[in-house]
């Protein structure tokens, strides 16, 4: 029996990304966020085209101080899935939060916006970051 749960276990860790993601949200939540990004990028290996990784990706990145990585993970996940406004989001938050690439968090809340434009928190976060890229002098959109 033991022997048929570790056939098991190589087979689906071939073929699903799911052993690995959690395996980096447990490596998350003790802190090694390297290990959370590796195991996020065997997961990715599996599943390339997985917008929902693609965040998860973005979001280790941004854990582990690689905000450079995370800007383009999360630019990736709503290039997977440019019909999430949760994606949108996602990336707007993050560039208001750390302050950057305002005007790419602008756009993401407009794109937002035009997917849920009765969303409270969606209105919420283009008026901020309007706010915020008018204030670093982008005054377009």
């Amino acid at each position: 029996m033991a022997i048929l749960a570790l056939v098991l276990a190589l087979f689906f860790a071939q073929v699903s990304p799911l052993p690995y993601y959690l395996q980096s949200v447990a490596l998350k939540e003790a802190g090694d966020f390297d290990g959370a990004v590796a195991a996020l990028e065997q997961a990715r290996q599996i599943a390339p085209t997985d917008p929902d990784l693609a965040l998860e990706m973005a979001r280790a990145y941004d854990a582990d101080r690689r905000y450079g990585d995370a800007a383009a993970a999360f630019d990736e996940a709503w290039r997977l899935a440019p019909e999430r406004a949760d994606l949108d989001v996602a990336q707007a938050r993050f560039h208001l939060l750390h302050a950057f690439r305002v005007t790419v968090a602008r756009d993401a809340a407009e794109r937002a916006d035009r997917l849920a434009p009765d969303d409270p928190e969606v209105i919420a976060l283009l008026d901020a970051a309007r706010t915020a890229a008018a204030l670093a002098g982008d005054s377009a959109g």
